[in-house]
Formats: structure tokens, C-alpha cells, sequence
């Protein structure tokens, strides 16, 4: 509810007290309202013509209620039969006789011209609506008379009637009072049709002139909000950077406007490119911003531009599909481009991505980024007539820049492997701070036609801007805030001081807005605005969209209050109809101190927050499988701050962690009912050894036959390992590392089914085993042999290498295993979570694994060496990067083989003649990158630094 608003709004009554109309206060001693309710109050027919001179009695119904006053008609001007006198009718001015509640407040009046699409929002007291209902719409153009129409649109909505006349119309664009209504009007032939008619600000002034003080022509500065389209004719101070942005745009198919944040990015691409391109009649311009989900928001534009007569529902399910099919490049944003500019054939196709940071602030699925990258260079590379502009954060470069093919293209090279001519490359914009003379223009000529500065006041506020980089927002927000306090027609220094200057005035009012809360809601306002910055992982805390969800049911009607004070803005998502709210600019996160006092409090748990609702992203986009829950670490975390800060977790938070718990639980069970039978199994071993041992002593006592020792090596084997199980579930594989090789990319989702894989290579103690039961055969390697006259000289505890994969084999095949498939491999070195590395995302070091660092050569270590660069399971597998390469199952492809063991080799020797296998891992003497990285290698020879890991 706006505060500006309710403070004036009046409510007529009859001596009985019986309600019949509104009004508003427009000065401390002044109401109006419409003669028709006048007439009504006194008990006189509505048409009456006759100056009233009783007492009318009313009340501030929203700040004083039941508090009656008395007033008297000073200005009259009766209800007109004709429509052609509508201009000057039905309008009563009323002086107050007792004094107002110190609450109540004139509204501010706003003259206009246009209102055509305009919001509103009017309060009324229909029959039987003593407190007065709400209502919203849009108004139209005017009609015979001069009078504007005012349509509500929403079916749901409150219908304008009778005891709305009077009532002041507050227009939510250009936040103040536009008019009175004044007559309803319903469609004999249409009863949803609820139509009504206000009597504009002019038509007032023109009947009671002393409003003329009060009202005032609508604001030309944009506070805190960007300039539009339709703001262009007071758009000043960037003509000379306009110029050279339309120069640029013309030429190149890739356009990067980049400037600080409050530089004014997204003003001089919306009021100063787009008019100047509109005006040349030969472009087709459409704007999005990426959002969480930038294919969606791309995909709802682009069905925007499509030739299509779907309906609204339709529409979200072509959105839909469009988005899809953009990610899998079923589609390109080239086809779609295309089939645009076909239809209108000779303009050109403008596409503008705005805040392109949100890109990586608020979408954290990688493959989303990398493929909506990799859509726009197709699209910009390819695509003749079709231009992509962007507006960028500079502090945000370094992301951008990141992607390789993104930078090159950004800075005009080549974009992919075609040929293509050098002007099809990209131009970066770099958007300053304004000098003297620009910050002159932006104060001083959009109110030029309309108020006088007083005299040194512009240089006043010049003084308090030129050397502050960023301040523009505060700039035109402070010039926003003086707008409502002229005088008249004047803008003076008195004013200036009373909203804080420029330094204070964002500030200031942001609490002021705050200390006018109610003790409850303050909490409520923190919790609000918390949720609306996303904190700053090496740049500073940016806004961020939140859902209605997100900031809690309970709490939307104080986020409504905050959008009518201008604090923050609402809205929809377009593709999931969700509402939103977001800070009104980054400049409010900066300069009031409230907030930036929340944020410090709470950064620990936003920043959690934040990696807990990529999270959830993830595991929905892995079709919410199990293997994406949290576990470990992270869920004992969430556990213990959902306990803590319940309320400010959204149901879909909640429920996520609920399931994660629930899994942990689930396979404890499962562990425990696993433990018990190894336990058996145990007793069972313990048992078949003792037969064993007996075994041997008939051996020994040439009683029995010797087939029963290779029987006792391969339990020997056996025990001296460990199996890990490793749960079905979705994993990430490959990366988007520019660096990496193509065999390695992309990085994607699979499911892997449940297996278990050795928590240590296979050592030479174990190998040596399996050739004493005469099943594996001697490593070929000159490094190390297994003869029994040198077994002092051999590392039992390191591992074996030396080895074809035929060997690797059988030796898994002896104790009733195989070798690993490649996926299995890694997502035993990744985790679920697809981390970087088995110990995490940090780069290796010698803490982590036997590589080589440094050109330092030494050899190879214990199986259990590396502690801290232990995988992420519950039993920690050891030196799956470093110390010895691993054979795997998987044949060398460009692309990853799944873990279906069909599609992996069986260990037959014969069918390794004309393929090649894959080894992971990296050994001592390599320096190993990425542990995607991926080495082809001849199953059937032998390889000095390649060993063996089993799995089952």
C-alpha cells in the first residue's frame, strides 16, 4: 500500500455517517472530490446546481478513521448534462474547518499527457464496502471531454462503481495522483466490460487554480530505474558515446557495451541506440535479460518474433520446446534468426542481451552458460543481418574472458573453424564515467521546458558528482527526489538540503522507508532484502532475482509495500509464471548502510544458501536422481543451519534437504544390513581358512592334493585389499575447459549404476600371489621383476606396473572382478558432485599426488600414500591421480563410453587386436593437468607406468 496515497485518501459521509464517495487532500486545508458526492452527502439530488452551503463531514479513513471533520464547498462546478461540457463539471473543492490528523499528507498531483498502458490503483467504498476496497488497471486514451478512461483488466478484480467518484487515481509509472474518478460505466451488451472515466490533473487545475502550486508536469529523471525507449527525449549526456555505439553496431555482428555498474550500460543501449535505430525503419529489436535460466529467456523473446497465432498457453509450451531444443542444438539460434529476417526481408535483426552478468551470477548450471555461448557466436558468426548487443558489468570481464572462443570473439578474431570474413568479429564498447560537461547536461536539460533551477544549484550537485565514478543512479535518483519537493516550478537548494544531497539521499530515504515499519515487519524487511543480494565471490555483492517462493509466502505484501516505495521491483517470470522481486538498483546494496550491515551478518549463510540452491539445480537437472542429494560434509551442514534459520529456507530447500536426509538415513541402513553380512561372510572366511590351514598340513604331509594352495594365495590376495561401494546415481564427467583437448569436452550429467572399485592400486605383494598360483604371468617391464632371488629388492606395499591390460585382466578376473569402465573410473575421482579433483577443486600439489612437480624425478609410493588426496567417499580411495597410470575396460573414442559393460571390453585378448583402451590417472612422471585428461594405450603391450585397479 503506498504510503503517499493512503495518507490523503478521504472518505465523504452523510451527517448519519452513511459513506457515499471519496476524495483527496491536495493541500493542508483543501479536498477534493466530485460535486455528484457533495450532492450525496447533503442528501440532494446528484444533479443538483446550486452552490452547497451546509457542512460537509468526512474522515482519513487509512490513518484517522472515524475521526470526523467538518469542510466547506469553496469551489463549485456542478455536474453538466452535455458531453460536450464534460470538460469543466462535476468537481467540488472543499476547505477543511477542523485540522487533519498530523498523518495525513496532500498527495502529490502529476500532469500528463500520456497515460495510454499506464498502471493505476484507486481506493473507493462501493455500497456495503464501508472500509473501502482496492482496485488496479490501466488507463486509456482520453475521451469526449477530456476525460481519460480507466479500464480494470483482470477478471478478479474489483469493479469500479459509485462509491469509487471522488476517489484519487494514483498512476504507479510516474508515482503520483493523474486524477479523480469520476462516473462508472458497464456494457449493457458485455458485463465483464468495467470501464470508468477520471478527470484529469490539467481539468482540475483549470477549475480550482490554486493546485497549480501543487501540481507538477511528470518527472523527466528515471531515480533509480534505467532509461527506456520511451524516455528518450530526456535521455542527455551520452551523445557522443551513441554515436560511435550505432557506428559499431552497424559494422559488427558483436557488440559489448562494458562499464561499471551505475555507468548507465543498459540507458545508453535503450534511450540512445534503439531510438536512433527504430527511426531508420529497417530494424527488427528485441531485448532480454539471461536470468537463472538464459535458453528460457532467449526462447521467449525469439517466440515473441516468430510469425504465430498461438494462444497464451501454447505460447509457454513453445517456449519451452524452443529452450530445449536450443540446448541440444537440435536448433540454432542461426535457424531462428533466420526464419525472423525472412520474413521481413531487407531490415536487419537486433538482439539485445542486457545485464549480461546475470549469465554467470544467476545461472549456475555450466552447460547452460557454455551452450548459450556457444549458440550466439554460431548465431552472430553465421547469420547475415542479425547483431547481438550486450551490456556488461566490467568487474565481470574476467568471467566472459574466460571462455576462450567468447573472448576471441569479443575482440574481433575469427569465431570458429570456418572461414569467415574479419569484420564478422566483435567490438568491445567501454562506457566511462561522464565528464563535467555531460553530468551538466543530465541535471539540467530534461527540465529545461519545465522548472528553473535555482541559481548555483546545478553546480552544487556537479560538485558532488564529477569525481564519483558509479553515482549516476544517485545522481538521477536525488534529481528524482528534488522533482517532488519544487517549488513553484523550481528546483532550489532548500529542497536539495532536505533530501541530503546527492550522497545521502538514496540512503536516507531507504531508511526512512525502513523506520516507518512496524517492529515485526523490520524483521520481515531483512529477511527480504538479504535474499535480493547475491554476495560477491571476488567482485562485490550484486542484486540477484528472487521468487515469490524464495522470500516467503507470508512476506509478499510488506515486498508489495516496498515496490510502491521504489525500494525494490515485482514481476513474472515469463516462462514459469513465477512472481519475482529484485533491489530497484545495485546502488541501493552500495550506499545504505542498513543492508550492507545485513549482509555482513549473514554472508556465511547466504553464501551457503547460494551453493545449496546450485545444488538443487543440479539434482533437478539430473531428473532428480538420488546420486545428487547431498551427503557428507555438506548435508551435516545443512542440517544444522536448517534448525537454525528454518523461516528464511524456501519449501523447495526445505524439501531438498528433507530427501538428503532421508538418503542418509536410507543407506546407513543399508551399511549397517551390508556390515552384518560381511561380518558373516567373515565368519564364514574364517572358517574356509581353518580348512585351509588344514589343508596345507595334509599338504605337508603329502595326504591331500596340491591344487588346494592356489586357493589359500587367492584369499591371501583377497584380504589384502579393500572393496569401496560406490551408489548408482548421476555424476559429472568431461569439462568445459578451454584448454582441455576435444576428447575431453563437454562436461555433462550421466547416470552411472551402483559398483564397487579398490580402495589401493593392486600392490606388487598381491601380484605376486596371483603368479605363484601360476594365473598371472611376469611383468615385461626391465624396471622391476618379480624373480624370488630378488624379492628383497622389491617394494611389496607400492604398486605393480609393467603390465598389459590382457595381464590387468586376469588378474581382476582371478579374484571374481574386471577392470573399471572409464566413467566409473572418474566419477570414483569426482565424487557426485562433480568436484575437480578427488581432494577438491584446488590444483594438485605434492600433498595430493605422486606427479611430477618441478622436473623432480623420483619413483613410485606406497598404495596408500597421499592421504589428503583421497577421494570423496565414505571409504577414501587412494591415488586415483598420481603415483601409476590405471587400466580401464573403455575403448579410445572422441567420446566418453557409458559404463553399460557391453560397450566395454571383456578381457578377451582376441578382441584388443584392432582396438586401443584408455588408461586415467596420470602417473610419476607426468604432469597431469585435469583429471579429465585421457590417454590412449595398446591393451596388448606393456607399459613401465601403468597398474591395475579392479573393480565389481
Amino acid at each position: 500500500m503506498n504510503a503517499q496515497l493512503t495518507s490523503a485518501i478521504v472518505r465523504i459521509c452523510k451527517a448519519n455517517g452513511e459513506v457515499v464517495g471519496a476524495g483527496f487532500l491536495v493541500s493542508q486545508k483543501h479536498v477534493l472530490t466530485c460535486a455528484h458526492v457533495v450532492n450525496a452527502a447533503l442528501s440532494r439530488s446528484l444533479a443538483a446546481t446550486e452552490n452547497p452551503t451546509c457542512e460537509v463531514y468526512l474522515d482519513f479513513p487509512l490513518v484517522a478513521p472515524r475521526q470526523i471533520l467538518k469542510a466547506q464547498v469553496v469551489c463549485w462546478i456542478a455536474v453538466q448534462p452535455s458531453t460536450s461540457t464534460l470538460e469543466f463539471s462535476d468537481i467540488a473543492a472543499l476547505e477543511l474547518l477542523d485540522n487533519p490528523t498530523e498523518r495525513a499528507r496532500p498527495v502529490r498531483l502529476v500532469t500528463a499527457e500520456d497515460l495510454w498502458g499506464h498502471e493505476f490503483q484507486v481506493l473507493g467504498f462501493p455500497v456495503g464496502r464501508d472500509s473501502g476496497v482496492w482496485t488496479a488497471g490501466e488507463l486509456r486514451q482520453p475521451v469526449s471531454g477530456g476525460r481519460i478512461q480507466m479500464e480494470v483488466v483482470q477478471q478478479t478484480a474489483y469493479r469500479v462503481e459509485s462509491g469509487f467518484s471522488g476517489a484519487p487515481v494514483w498512476d504507479k509509472q510516474l508515482n503520483g495522483v493523474v486524477g479523480m474518478t469520476v462516473t462508472a460505466e458497464q456494457s449493457r451488451d458485455r458485463q465483464d466490460v468495467k470501464a470508468a472515466f477520471i478527470i484529469p490533473i490539467s481539468q482540475l487545475v483549470k477549475a480550482f487554480p490554486q493546485l497549480g502550486e501543487q501540481a507538477i508536469p511528470p518527472c523527466p529523471y528515471q531515480g533509480l530505474f534505467a532509461f527506456r525507449e520511451e524516455d528518450a527525449k530526456f535521455f542527455f549526456g551520452r551523445e557522443e558515446f551513441t554515436t560511435k555505439l550505432v557506428a559499431s553496431v552497424k559494422k559488427q555482428p558483436l557488440v559489448a557495451v562494458i562499464g561499471s555498474s551505475g555507468s548507465g550500460k543498459s540507458s545508453v543501449v535503450f534511450a540512445g541506440l534503439i531510438p536512433q535505430l527504430r527511426a531508420q525503419q529497417a530494424w527488427i529489436v528485441e531485448s532480454f535479460r539471461p536470468g537463472d535460466r538464459p535458453l528460457h529467456n532467449l526462447a521467449a523473446k525469439l517466440v515473441q518474433l516468430l510469425p504465430t497465432q498461438l494462444s497464451e498457453t501454447d505460447r509457454l509450451v513453445e517456449v519451452n520446446k524452443l529452450a530445449t531444443a536450443l540446448r541440444q542444438f537440435d536448433l540454432t539460434l542461426q535457424d531462428v534468426a533466420g526464419r525472423i529476417l525472412e520474413k521481413k526481408i531487407g531490415t536487419r535483426l537486433l538482439l539485445v542481451a542486457d545485464q549480461f552478468e546475470e549469465l554467470f551470477t544467476l545461472c549456475r548450471d555450466v552447460e547452460e552458460q557454455r551452450c548459450f555461448i556457444d549458440q550466439i557466436l554460431t548465431a552472430v558468426n553465421h547469420t547475415p543481418n542479425f547483431t547481438l548487443v550486450l551490456t556488461l558489468r566490467a568487474d565481470f570481464l574476467g568471467y566472459a574472458l574466460s571462455n576462450r572462443p567468447f573472448a576471441d570473439a569479443l575482440q574481433g578474431e575469427l569465431l570458429l573453424s570456418n572461414p569467415i570474413p574479419r569484420n564478422r568479429g566483435g567490438a568491445i564498447c567501454l562506457l566511462g564515467p561522464m565528464n563535467r560537461q555531460e553530468l551538466q547536461y543530465v541535471i539540467e536539460k530534461p527540465a529545461s521546458d519545465l522548472v528553473q533551477l535555482e541559481e548555483g544549484l546545478s553546480d552544487r550537485i556537479l560538485d558532488a558528482v564529477e569525481k564519483q565514478p558509479g553515482n549516476l543512479p544517485l545522481l538521477e535518483f536525488a534529481l528524482t527526489q528534488l522533482w517532488t519537493k519544487q517549488h513553484n516550478h523550481q528546483l532550489t537548494h532548500q529542497a536539495y538540503d532536505a533530501i541530503g544531497g546527492v550522497e545521502k539521499a538514496l540512503a536516507e530515504y531507504a531508511q526512512k522507508e525502513y523506520n516507518e515499519l512496524s517492529e515485526a515487519d523490520k524483521e520481515r524487511a531483512k529477511r527480504i532484502f538479504i535474499q535480493l543480494v547475491r554476495p560477491g565471490e571476488g567482485t562485490e555483492d550484486t542484486r540477484r532475482l528472487a521468487t515469490r517462493a524464495e522470500v516467503g509466502e507470508d512476506n509478499w505484501d510488506l515486498v508489495t509495500h516496498l515496490a510502491n516505495q521504489r525500494l525494490v521491483v515485482t514481476g513474472r517470470n515469463e516462462t514459469s509464471e513465477e512472481e519475482t522481486v529484485e533491489v530497484i538498483h545495485e546502488a541501493l546494496i552500495r550506499e545504505w548502510q542498513q543492508l550492507r550491515q545485513w549482509m555482513e551478518e549473514d554472508r556465511s549463510f547466504r553464501t551457503w544458501q547460494e551453493r545449496l540452491r546450485a545444488a538443487i539445480r543440479q539434482w533437478e537437472s539430473s531428473g532428480k536422481d538420488d546420486g545428487a542429494l547431498l551427503r557428507g560434509v555438506p548435508l551435516d551442514e545443512a542440517e544444522g543451519l536448517q534448525h537454525k534459520r528454518l523461516e528464511e529456507l524456501s519449501l523447495e530447500e526445505r524439501v531438498f534437504i528433507q530427501l538428503s536426509l532421508a538418503l542418509r538415513d536410507r543407506e546407513k541402513q543399508e551399511r549397517e544390513q551390508i556390515q552384518q553380512r560381511e561380518l558373516l561372510l567373515m565368519r564364514q572366511s574364517r572358517t574356509r581358512l581353518r580348512s585351509l590351514v588344514a589343508v596345507l598340513g595334509a599338504i605337508a604331509l603329502g595326504t591331500t592334493s596340491v591344487l588346494a594352495y592356489p586357493e589359500l594365495l587367492r584369499w591371501q590376495a583377497d584380504s589384502l585389499g579393500t572393496m569401496v561401494n560406490i551408489p548408482e546415481g548421476n555424476a559429472i564427467i568431461g569439462t568445459d575447459d578451454s584448454l582441455a583437448k576435444p576428447d575431453e569436452k563437454p562436461s555433462r550429467t550421466v547416470y552411472i549404476p551402483a559398483f564397487q572399485i579398490e580402495q589401493y592400486e593392486v600392490s606388487n605383494q598381491q601380484y605376486r600371489l596371483c603368479q605363484r598360483a601360476r594365473v598371472c604371468s611376469e611383468p615385461k617391464t626391465e624396471l622391476l621383476r618379480y624373480i624370488d632371488s630378488y624379492i628383497n629388492n622389491i617394494n611389496l606395499n607400492h604398486p605393480i606396473v609393467g603390465i598389459t591390460a590382457v595381464q590387468a585382466a586376469k588378474y581382476c578376473h582371478w579374484l571374481g572382478r574386471r577392470l573399471p569402465t572409464e566413467v566409473e573410473w572418474e566419477r570414483a575421482a569426482r565424487g557426485s558432485d562433480g568436484r575437480l579433483w578427488p581432494w577438491g577443486n584446488g590444483l594438485p600439489t605434492p600433498k595430493y599426488a605422486n606427479l611430477l612437480f618441478e622436473n623432480v624425478q623420483k619413483g613410485t609410493e606406497p598404495v596408500n600414500s597421499h592421504s589428503e588426496g583421497v577421494s570423496p567417499e565414505d571409504k577414501d580411495i587412494f591415488n586415483l591421480v598420481g603415483n601409476v597410470a590405471e587400466w580401464t575396460a573403455s575403448y579410445f573414442d572422441q567420446q566418453y563410453q557409458n559404463s553399460d559393460q557391453k560397450k566395454a571390453w571383456d578381457g578377451q585378448p582376441e578382441k584388443l587386436r584392432d582396438k586401443v583402451l584408455l588408461i586415467r590417472g596420470g602417473n610419476w612422471r607426468y604432469k597431469m593437468y585435469r583429471v579429465t585428461e585421457r590417454f590412449p594405450a595398446d591393451g596388448l603391450s606393456t607399459h613401465a607406468r601403468v597398474g591395475i585397479r579392479c573393480a565389481k
